[in-house]
């Protein structure tokens, strides 16, 4: 009985990514744009990433097609390559989980769509390191307003809004910072950073919207998480979806420049106390504090 009191929700269990994009299949993964595995042709087998970018005018964008609970809420945790040069951003993305999604070809100049973000339909939340700020500007021309260098969190926009982001971070603001050097990323697969992502769960009338908390590790371990973005209420953005999908999308312009991912844990549900673990929960207080109920239950 004590034990079950603690369990999760049964639909917890239902929802996990085994896929860490090393090999040369990625089962219900949908890759579009520039989005391809580097194994085998470039990496061996077993040794590969999931590349979302090269040179010249690319994107590149990952769905897993599989949906998952908003009321399971979520976490992910992902190795990471960010190009240099001309390239623009790496963002991981949330959508409703009726959605199709697509994206075209980038634009012939600044991305007006930020890295194609804007252009997806029922997007809920998109998270872009975002290395020269396409993610994060907030007028109609890039050049004089981006964040270079920020985690930029975006919402439910229209397309080409010049509407500020949810929420932007400058790294270069953050403290205990010294070791990332300002930079949201490296362009070596040898000096590779880590990012947690965590979406708290939905559960009304207590909390009918999430949280976003976001994490790097500039060592790339798994062992020295700075939290960038701390429980960030997504109550502003409108009405939350039964389930999402997730996704990966980048862009690069000019010289271009990769953008690699690969998925180091598992993308999990974050435990959520449910109706029947609370009546677990209130028959175990009951034999822990009625002594009757305690004797019957013994014999």
């Amino acid at each position: 009985m004590a034990c079950a009191a603690w369990s999760t929700p049964a639909h917890a269990a239902l929802f996990s990514i085994d896929e860490a994009f090393t090999n040369s299949t990625a089962p219900d993964w949908v890759l579009t744009g520039a989005a391809k595995l580097t194994a085998p042709s470039i990496d061996a087998e077993g040794d590969g990433w999931l590349r979302l970018t090269e040179t010249g005018w690319q994107n590149g964008i990952a769905v897993y097609e599989k949906t998952f609970s908003s009321a399971d809420g979520m976490q992910i945790t992902f190795d990471y390559v960010t190009a240099s040069g001309a390239a623009y951003a790496l963002a991981f993305f949330l959508v409703d989980g009726n959605a199709s999604v697509a994206i075209g070809a980038p634009p012939a100049g600044h991305p007006s769509d930020r890295l194609g973000y804007t252009a997806i339909t029922d997007r809920y939340v998109g998270i872009a390191l975002d290395t020269q700020g396409e993610f994060g500007y907030t007028c109609g021309n890039p050049i004089s307003c981006r964040k270079p260098q920020s985690v930029t969190v975006r919402g439910v926009v229209p397309p080409n809004s010049p509407l500020a982001p949810l929420h932007s971070v400058d790294l270069s603001d953050v403290a205990m910072f010294p070791t990332l050097l300002g930079r949201v990323g490296r362009s070596s697969r040898t000096d590779a950073r880590t990012a947690r992502i965590t979406l708290s769960p939905v559960s009304p009338p207590a909390a009918p919207y999430p949280t976003l908390t976001v994490e790097i590790d500039p060592t790339g371990t798994g062992q020295g998480f700075v939290t960038v973005i701390n429980a960030l209420d997504l109550s502003s953005n409108g009405p939350v979806p039964a389930t999402f999908k997730l996704g990966f999308i980048a862009q690069t312009a000019g010289s271009g420049g990769n953008y690699e991912v690969r998925i180091k844990r598992k993308a999990i549900p974050v435990p959520a106390l449910g109706q029947g673990t609370l009546g677990v929960l209130v028959v175990v207080l009951m034999l822990l504090t009625v002594p009757a109920l305690r004797r019957r239950f013994r014999n």
